[in-house]
């Protein structure tokens, strides 16, 4: 089964993701925009769950072709 959350505030997502791992048998997967704020919620995630937390390398944008749209 897939859950997507979308629009957790950044302070709050650590919990809510420790919450939800309580609550499933699979991983769980947290996109963030950038490297720092994915070390960030490494680090709290570490506190809130009791499970291994791993934080994939940062990869140069020019390796990957992407396109972004609004919703709005």
């Amino acid at each position: 089964m897939i859950y997507n959350y979308q629009g957790i505030s950044e302070n709050r997502i650590a919990p809510a993701a420790a919450k939800l791992s309580e609550n499933i048998s699979g991983q769980i997967l947290v996109v963030t925009s950038s490297d720092n704020r994915a070390k960030r919620i490494t680090t709290d995630l570490s506190f809130f769950a009791c499970l291994p937390v791993y934080t994939m390398p940062d990869v140069d944008p020019a390796v990957f072709r992407y396109e972004v749209k609004s919703r709005e």
